[in-house]
C-alpha cells in the first residue's frame, strides 16, 4: 500500500512593501475574496427582501450608512456631526485592505483590531446599539382592527401581530384590505439579543446559513476576526537557505549602524587581502551580497528589534522573531562598505595605475569560492 502523501498546508503569504514575506497557517479563503463575497450578498438583498417599505435601498447601504461604528473612530474618520457616515468610512478602509491582498500596511492591523473591539462592544450587555435591540412597539389589535396596546418588540417590526394589524386597513388607492405580511419569525423577538434581523446578520452571522439567513456569507465580524486570527500569527519566513529579498532604499544604513554582526561582515569585504575586492578595489557586490545573506542577524534588544521591524516594514505587528536571514541588492552592499571609513579613504586615495587596473578572472574567482566557503561547502576544481 503506497504510503499517503503529507497534508500540505495552507498558508496565507503577505508581502510588505520592503520586500520581505510573512507567512501564517491559514486555511480559510483569503480576506478578498471573503470580503467580496459579503459585499455582493449584502447588496443584493433589497428593501423588500428585508420586509422594509422604502426605495432604491439594500443591506450593503444599510451597513454604510450606519452610525453605531463611528463613534471610536471620530478622531480620523467621521466627524461625531454626521454620525451616519461611520460605515462609510469603515468600509472603504476594508476596501483598500481586500485591494492589496499581497501587501499589508503598518496601519491595518492596529485598525483591525480596533473595528473588531468596536464591533463586539454593541453586543454586549443587551446593548442599545446592536441591531439585534433595535426596539418597535408591536400592536395587539381587538376584533375591530383597532390597536388596544403594544408590546416591546426586538429586531424587526414585520411581525405577526403587525401582518394582523395591517390586514384590517384598506389600501386608499385600491379599497383593498392591505396585504403586509410578517417577516421570518427569528428577526425578531419579545427578548433582547435574541433576534436576528438582516443588519444583524450583515454584522454578526456566524456561519454562511441558518434559520431565517438573508445573506449566505458569514457576518463581516467574524469574517474580520478570522483574518486578524491568522494575520496577528504571521511570522518572517526568510531563512539561510531562502533569505529574503529586501528593496528599503535606507537598509545599508540601518543594517551597518544597528547590527554588530552586519558591521564585522561588511569590514571583512574591505580589508587590503579581501578576496571580495577587485584588482581596482572596487567591491564585488554580487559576492558580498550571497555572502552577506548566510549571516544570521540577531534581534537581541528591544532597540534592535525596532530597527528590524522598521527594516522590514512590519511595525505593530508584533512579530515574535529574534533571527533573520536577508539579501540585499549589490548597490547597498557598496553602500555598506562605504561607511567603513578606512576602505572609503583608501579607494578616494587609489592611484592612477591602481583605479585602471585591469579586474583578473582569477580575483573573481576567489570571491565566488569564499562566498562557497562561507556556506559550509567546497567548490570542486575542473579537471
Amino acid at each position: 500500500m503506497a504510503a499517503k502523501k503529507p497534508i500540505k498546508k495552507k498558508q496565507m503569504r503577505i508581502r510588505t512593501t520592503s520586500g520581505a514575506v510573512l507567512v501564517a497557517d491559514y486555511d480559510g479563503l483569503p480576506f478578498k475574496q471573503l470580503y467580496t463575497l459579503w459585499q455582493d450578498v449584502c447588496e443584493k438583498v433589497t428593501a423588500s427582501d428585508m420586509f422594509m417599505e422604502v426605495r432604491d435601498f439594500n443591506l450593503l447601504r444599510a451597513v454604510k450608512e450606519s452610525g453605531t461604528i463611528d463613534r471610536v473612530y471620530s478622531d480620523n474618520m467621521a466627524s461625531p456631526r454626521s454620525p451616519n457616515k461611520g460605515g462609510v468610512e469603515v468600509i472603504r478602509q476594508l476596501d483598500a485592505i481586500a485591494a492589496k491582498d499581497n501587501d499589508l500596511q503598518k496601519t491595518q492591523l492596529p485598525f483591525l483590531k480596533k473595528l473588531i473591539a468596536e464591533l463586539k462592544s454593541h453586543t454586549v450587555g443587551e446593548s442599545i446599539t446592536n441591531p439585534r435591540n433595535i426596539l418597535f412597539s408591536d400592536p395587539i389589535v381587538n376584533a375591530k382592527g383597532h390597536i388596544i396596546r403594544t408590546k416591546k418588540v426586538y429586531g424587526h417590526y414585520r411581525t405577526r401581530r403587525y401582518e394582523i394589524w395591517r390586514s384590517s386597513k384598506k389600501d386608499a388607492d385600491t379599497g383593498k384590505f392591505e396585504n403586509v405580511p410578517k417577516c421570518p419569525s427569528s428577526w425578531y423577538s419579545y427578548k433582547q439579543d435574541a433576534a436576528k434581523p438582516p443588519m444583524w446578520q450583515a454584522l454578526y452571522a456566524p456561519t454562511a446559513s441558518g434559520t431565517g439567513q438573508i445573506i449566505q456569507s458569514k457576518g463581516l465580524l467574524p469574517i474580520i476576526e478570522e483574518y486578524y486570527e491568522a494575520v496577528k500569527d504571521l511570522t518572517y519566513s526568510g531563512t539561510r537557505d531562502k533569505p529574503i529579498s529586501i528593496t528599503s532604499k535606507t537598509i545599508a544604513k540601518d543594517l551597518f549602524e544597528a547590527f554588530p554582526e552586519v558591521e564585522e561582515e561588511v569590514k571583512s569585504w574591505v580589508r587590503e587581502d579581501s578576496p571580495f575586492l577587485r584588482t581596482n578595489l572596487t567591491l564585488y557586490g554580487k559576492q558580498a551580497s550571497e555572502s552577506l545573506s548566510l549571516i544570521p542577524i540577531k534581534a537581541e534588544t528591544a532597540r534592535e528589534m525596532e530597527v528590524f521591524e522598521s527594516i522590514l516594514k512590519v511595525q505593530n505587528l508584533g512579530l515574535d522573531v529574534d533571527t533573520i536571514y536577508i539579501k540585499v541588492t549589490p548597490l547597498q552592499c557598496n553602500r555598506m562598505a562605504l561607511m567603513v571609513k578606512d576602505y572609503a579613504d583608501r579607494l578616494k586615495n587609489r592611484t592612477y595605475e591602481q583605479s585602471v587596473a585591469v579586474n583578473r578572472r582569477a580575483q573573481s574567482q576567489r570571491a565566488k569560492e569564499e562566498v562557497e566557503r562561507r556556506r559550509g561547502k567546497t567548490t570542486k576544481k575542473k579537471k
